[in-house]
């Protein structure tokens, strides 16, 4: 405050605690106060000894309290001094010229040390930013002290998402004593209260708030309190009283009206006995809100909870993390995405199912950021997913009841299928019960990408291009890629509905003669699958067949790369391994699907003694890739050579299964001379 170089001279030193209790004279008001310690008064920063103010600030408003100070506060409702701050201060404002008349008066007095503009903190009102003046003003409270306790323990069979949230909302609940029910707002609720004009003294009793509310209810609603006379207000037992009474211009806390909003569900609850509503979602914001004050009322009124489940969700955020907000410009809107903006190469439309997916594919119990490279993204996992709907009803069509193929009839492979399918929907199913949506979705991304289109369809498709219509394996697949894509499209409905329910329609034909004639997919049962399908040992094999197929893939790839073969079908393998190992007797069980398995034109195993020139015709080049590979524990050593087949393509499956150019493979001709 002063200059480094300024004359002075140190009189003495003394702590902070030393003045506690002194009395000094107050300079503008003339009345003696005393000095006080406070634990919110910081030592690195400023003096340590400022003013205090009981009626501006929540802590000198509780230190006031403590010492019996009055809550003094001599700013009316516009932000200028009352008639209590002094004559020369009435009515100026106290942000403008309100502090210069306050300089002034001191200057004059000759009691200003220093005057100097400094940057500090102090409260902006985040919507106008603009600075605001904290003051007491008198309001309605209700006393929360006994019921907080029961309300904590009404939320304890309460299914909240995330879990944190449970300790959020117990810490807000807990954390107050009393709810300042009362606002000073143009808009809202009234609270209907009546006043003695001189007095200001409320009445309030049982018999005015009842004629209260039935002069509100038999006028139309709560707007009458500002229209109709103040007269028709008064209970006729307190008219002629010799009083006369006013009109309360208090609103009702906006977080009390929509705290009774389970209040609305009272008729639609099956006479419940405990919750009314299934589950509440809203922002992490809400906990000490909507969350906080539905518990409250509905524990005030009902003894429980309001809700049987509370979902709380993050923010939206842009693609550089900020908030999003009208103020900044960096908001989304819906319509844009869906609809596209003007320019449909910088702004595509994506449709309404897309901002579904992404806004299901996301972890929404954290701020999550939004943009044009999210959509981007998520549109091409809508597009992988419409080919994989296209792919299954492709190969459906033409497909009848009549050609199904029973379980215990089908190829070991489409069994694993439907074993991996059904564990696929109950995984979906917890997902959806736990609200865990992106959980759900990034199944479906999974089943997808690694079971459907990396496996199962790459291995099938040869069979179902070109094997005969009756033929058994090919329906076999035909019967697994039903049940797939009725479990499949159920499982995206909440998700993508309309995706969902084009695919359906498009389904029409194959199933309606599956007795599946709804015309909307949302009249199928959810869960499709069986019990039956649940085969831990059959999956247990076809996880160590996959491991094989992984090995192979390598070995393939090694070929290709050496330009020993252009493509999978080209290849022959020689698969070494101990035969007598529990992976090497399921290959050789396994022997007639390993061609198909690993999506080449021949596939023979071998004991891991016999000699590596078998089947390489003794002038091929080989590519081999060795690994451990394990089955139920036993760990053993595989290696696959691959070479390329000295037979000839097939100019229809493309296999080399002919014996000489240009000429069909007996299956193909089988098939087109049937």
């Amino acid at each position: 405050m002063l200059d480094s170089d300024a004359n002075v001279d140190i009189l003495r030193y003394f702590l902070g605690k030393d003045l506690v209790g002194l009395t000094y004279s107050s300079i503008l008001r003339g009345q003696t106060c005393k000095i006080l310690a406070a634990d919110h008064v910081a030592e690195d920063s400023g003096t340590g000894l400022v003013h205090t103010a009981p009626g501006h600030g929540k802590e000198d408003y509780e230190l006031g309290l403590a010492n019996g100070l009055s809550v003094y506060s001599p700013v009316d409702d516009y932000g200028r001094f009352t008639s209590a701050a002094g004559r020369e201060l009435v009515g100026k404002d106290v942000l403008s010229d309100g502090t210069d008349t306050v300089l002034s008066i001191l200057l004059d007095r000759g009691i200003l040390f220093h005057q100097e503009k400094f940057v500090h903190s102090y409260p902006y009102d985040w919507r106008t930013k603009k600075p605001i003046i904290q003051r007491a003003t008198p309001q309605w409270f209700a006393n929360v002290r006994e019921l907080k306790h029961s309300a904590c323990d009404s939320v304890k069979d309460v299914n909240i998402i995330p879990d944190s949230g449970r300790r959020r909302l117990e810490s807000f609940v807990t954390g107050r004593s009393e709810w300042c029910i009362s606002r000073q707002r143009v808009w809202g609720v009234p609270i209907p209260v009546l006043y003695e004009s001189e007095s200001g003294e409320p009445l309030i009793n049982k018999e005015s708030i009842d004629h209260i509310i039935e002069v509100i209810r038999s006028n139309g609603g709560s707007d009458v309190w500002w229209t109709l006379p103040e007269e028709s207000f008064v209970h006729p037992k307190y008219r002629d009283n010799g009083k006369k009474y006013v009109r309360g211009s208090d609103t009702m806390d906006v977080w009390f009206d929509s705290g009774s909003s389970w209040k609305h569900l009272e008729d639609k609850a099956e006479n419940r006995a405990g919750a009314y509503a299934d589950v509440c979602l809203e922002g992490s914001d809400q906990h000490r809100g909507w969350f906080q004050s539905s518990l409250l009322t509905s524990n005030a009124v009902r003894g429980v909870s309001p809700y049987r489940a509370l979902v709380t969700h993050g923010f939206a955020l842009d693609e550089q993390g900020r908030k999003m907000s009208k103020s900044i410009g960096n908001t989304l809107a819906p319509n844009a995405i869906i609809n596209g903006g003007k320019d449909k190469k910088k702004e595509p439309a994506y449709g309404v199912d897309l901002l579904r997916l992404v806004v299901g594919s996301t972890d929404y119990t954290q701020d999550v950021s939004f943009g044009p490279t999210v959509f981007a993204g998520f549109a091409e996992t809508i597009r992988k997913i419409r080919g994989t709907v296209r792919f299954m009803l492709g190969n459906l069509d033409g497909f009848t009841q009549n050609m199904a193929v029973k379980y215990d009839d089908m190829r070991s492979v489409d069994r694993y299928m439907l074993h991996e399918l059904y564990h696929f929907k109950q995984k979906a199913t917890v997902a959806f019960d736990r609200y865990e949506f992106f959980r759900a979705m990034q199944l479906v991304n999974q089943f997808t990408n690694v079971s459907l289109s990396a496996f199962y369809f790459d291995i099938s498709k040869d069979c179902l291009y070109a094997n005969g219509t009756s033929d058994m394996s090919r329906r076999s697949i035909q019967t697994v890629l039903f049940h797939i894509l009725v479990n499949y499209l159920t499982t995206l409905a909440p998700v993508t509905p309309h995706l969902a329910e084009e695919v359906w329609e498009f389904f029409k034909q194959v199933r309606f003669g599956f007795g599946r004639d709804g015309f909307s997919l949302f009249q199928e049962a959810w869960d499709q699958t069986s019990k039956e399908w649940d085969n831990q040992e059959l999956a247990s094999e076809w996880e160590t067949l996959r491991a094989v197929r992984s090995l192979a893939n390598k070995a393939i790839e090694a070929a290709r790369q050496g330009k020993a073969i252009g493509s999978p079908l080209d290849a022959e393998l020689d698969v070494y391994l101990p035969l007598e190992t529990p992976v090497g007797r399921l290959l050789v069980d396994r022997k007639d699907d390993l061609s198909q398995l690993c999506v080449t034109s021949s596939v023979r195993v071998h004991d891991a003694g016999e000699s590596d020139s078998i089947g390489t015709g003794g002038n091929a080049e080989v590519f081999d890739r060795q690994e451990a590979i394990s089955l139920r524990g036993s760990e053993t050593t595989v290696r696959v050579k691959c070479i390329r087949s000295s037979l000839h393509k097939c100019p229809r499956c493309w296999n080399l299964h002919s014996s000489s150019a240009d000429s069909l493979c007996t299956r193909c001709d089988k098939v087109i001379h049937q």
